[in-house]
Parts: C-alpha cells; sequence; structure tokens
C-alpha cells in the first residue's frame, strides 16, 4: 500500500507585509518538504492575491477597492507603514539582508505548486472577482477548505542530524551537482535544494555551500521528510558544506 502524501493547509486571514511573508515562507518550505499544500485566503488576505487593480462595483465595494487595491507589491507591513514608508524600508532591509521578496516568494510558491485558495463569502462581501486575482487561484468555501485541513498533516522537524569525528563518511566521493546557496536565507537554501535534487539521477550526489546557520536543521529535516539521504555536513568560519544524495 502506497503511503498517502503529507499534506499542509494555511489559513491566510491577513494582507499585511509581513503577515503574507510568513505565510508564503511557510507554504513555500512546506511544499519544498514534499507536502501538498494549499493556502486559504479570506478576507484581508485576499489582497496578497489581487492583482492590484480597483474592484467592486457598489459605493462600498468601490471605496474598499480604492482604499486598499491590493497586489504582491502594494500591500504594507502592520506596523510602521507611515502611508507607504514604511513598505518600502523593509523591502530596503529585505534586500540588503539578501532575504528573499514577497514577489519571488509568491512566485517560489507558484512553481512548487502551491494551491490558492480564495473564500467565496470574503469575495462577494468585498466585491472582488476571480478576474481581480492572479492567475490559478480557485474559489471556495469554508467546507472545501475545511475538507482539505482534514486530511493535512503537518510535522515540525528540528532534530540535526549528528555527524561521528570526521564526519558520516570517512571515504572520499564526488558530488554530481554543485549548488551555492551562499548570501541565501530562509526558506530559499531548502526551496533550491529541492529544485536541485530532481536534476541528478537516483544515487546521485549534491555537494552544496550555504551561509545561512538555519541550513544546519532545515536540511537534515528536508533530506528526511523526501526520503533522501544526508550524507555529510560541516561548517568552516561562515560557510557550512554539506552533501545530499537523492534516494529517490
Amino acid at each position: 500500500m502506497s503511503e498517502e502524501p503529507k499534506k499542509c493547509v494555511l489559513i491566510v486571514m491577513s494582507g499585511d507585509f509581513d503577515k503574507a511573508f510568513a505565510a508564503l515562507t511557510i507554504a513555500a518550505t512546506a511544499a519544498a518538504l514534499g507536502m501538498e499544500t494549499t493556502l486559504f485566503f479570506t478576507f484581508w488576505g485576499l489582497k496578497i492575491i489581487q492583482k492590484g487593480n480597483r474592484t467592486g462595483k457598489g459605493l462600498f465595494g468601490r471605496m474598499v477597492g480604492v482604499m486598499n487595491r491590493g497586489g504582491i507589491d502594494r500591500i504594507g507591513p502592520s506596523k510602521f507603514n507611515f502611508g507607504g514608508i514604511g513598505r518600502w524600508m523593509f523591502k530596503k532591509m529585505m534586500r540588503d539582508k539578501g532575504v528573499t521578496s514577497l514577489p519571488e516568494l509568491l512566485q517560489q510558491c507558484i512553481d512548487l505548486d502551491v494551491k490558492f485558495m480564495a473564500c467565496l463569502t470574503s469575495m462577494d462581501v468585498m466585491e472582488i472577482t476571480l478576474e481581480d486575482l492572479i492567475p490559478g487561484v480557485e474559489i471556495a468555501g469554508a467546507a472545501t477548505m475545511l475538507a482539505e485541513a482534514q486530511q493535512s498533516q503537518v510535522q515540525l522537524l528540528s532534530k540535526i542530524q549528528k555527524t561521528r569525528k570526521g564526519g558520516i563518511m570517512s571515504e572520499p566521493f564526488i558530488a554530481d551537482l554543485e549548488l551555492d546557496l551562499k548570501g541565501l536565507l530562509c526558506p530559499m537554501p531548502v526551496v533550491k535544494m529541492a529544485s536541485a535534487i530532481k536534476k541528478v539521477e537516483i544515487g546521485g550526489i549534491i555537494r552544496a555551500t550555504a551561509t545561512d546557520p538555519g541550513v544546519m536543521a532545515d536540511i537534515p529535516a528536508w533530506a528526511k521528510s523526501t526520503g533522501n539521504e544526508m550524507i555529510k555536513m560541516e561548517r568552516e568560519g561562515k560557510v557550512i558544506t554539506f552533501w545530499v544524495k537523492r534516494v529517490k
């Protein structure tokens, strides 16, 4: 009997910059871990997946569409927005630190086949149509979302794989693919590894270098969750080098 795929469902109720960042980061990471991931956008959360055009037909609907047009590049933080200055400030801070931007995170979710669901009731209240949303969004009700959530299995894996002195393997081995992840922060190392592992044959090895300390927990967790083998991991200064073998 084949094992049922793990599923992850996230409900996105806010259209704030910071909350969108958290939701998209978790979704991209879950999908990279091999989970069937669904994002259910309701009420202000719909602003994340809007195209950014004005919406609404009635007076109140048009007022909402003017005051908050939505769009991944237009949403502001929940605090310190200051009429858009805060949005610009956080974008610059993320860019300076090498953190993945919201549009890039959204595209990563799309590339990893994350399912986007939009709450039908919220769309009716706010007078938002399917044409106002980015391509690929499905319209759904609470029952559809709950049916997805009922089957979801979300596991948080934080255990770091321990190695013997000198590493797991003492004999030399050759990597089939070299991957430079230096400068990338969570969730991009895991997302890039999920994409790279498909480029090597079963039994092939990826050697990757990174500078994000989080990979010391995230990569072993990803390898365990996806059924691949964490061969070796070592750290020299700020640079972390690890080898992963594709098993399936």
